[in-house]
């Protein structure tokens, strides 16, 4: 004889933001996280799911993945198990992350899908979207007495500044010139150098950032010098590197 004891089951229960999404939820929402907030084009976002086991049987998690609209892997969403394990033991959870990386501007739908043992959502489904917005850019232009100077510029103006006053060997003269950021994003500024013929550092020119950062906001500008102290006498020319 023998006494037969009733089966054990898991039973998935899945959740974003602390509130719970349904087997088969196609209405991507902000508050369960399942609806993105707006990433830019190349940009990464990331929501975080819970999956929790609320039977009495060990879950066990067979697959993750992230679909679009034809079945096929999404090549914009991702999805990794970032804490707990694949099995989730009665009353135990585990925690899943699903990044977005948009490529083209617009709406991006995709749906997550979690494969396990469970035995009425053995396939448990839930729709994710976002919206992603255009990549932003810096724009530079540097001016010097007001004047714009182009990129690549190789002959020096005095009505720009790049043309400096003539100065006895020894002496020193400056010029001062602007950067100004008119693009939409933050503008880098990396280094600055000016460097002789030979693409060396210039011994008789040198440049100092003296006013803002070399990281500067859109619409926001930052102001360097360019020192030079001719050591010979004669024509002495360099190029100013940002």
């Amino acid at each position: 004889a023998g006494v037969a004891e009733a089966p054990l089951f898991p039973d998935i229960d899945v959740r974003g933001q602390g509130q719970p999404i349904a087997h088969g939820d196609e209405t991507p929402d902000p508050a369960d996280g399942t609806r993105f907030d707006d990433v830019m084009v190349s940009e990464s976002g990331q929501r975080q799911f819970v999956i929790h086991n609320l039977g009495d049987g060990v879950l066990d998690i067979a697959n993750l993945t992230v679909v679009d609209g034809f079945g096929n892997p999404s090549p914009t969403f991702g999805v990794d198990l970032i804490a707990g394990s694949l099995s989730v033991a009665p009353g135990e959870s585990s925690t899943i992350g699903v990044f977005w990386t948009p490529t083209i501007v617009g709406n991006d739908r995709a749906r997550v899908v979690i494969e396990s043992n469970d035995v009425e959502n053995g396939t448990f489904t839930f729709d994710v979207e976002g919206n992603a917005t255009p990549q932003l850019f810096p724009a530079i232009d540097v001016l010097g007495l007001n004047q714009n100077s182009s990129d690549g510029d190789t002959t020096p103006s005095p009505t720009d500044g790049t043309r400096f006053d003539d100065l006895r060997v020894t002496e020193s003269g400056q010029r001062f010139f602007v950067i100004e950021n008119n693009g939409d994003a933050t503008l880098h500024v990396t280094s600055l150098s000016v460097l002789d013929a030979l693409d060396d550092p210039s011994t008789t020119f040198a440049i100092d950032l003296i006013a803002g950062t070399l990281d500067i906001e859109p619409g926001a500008s930052s102001t360097f010098v360019v020192t030079w102290t001719p050591a010979v006498e004669g024509l002495d020319q360099a190029t100013v590197v940002i």
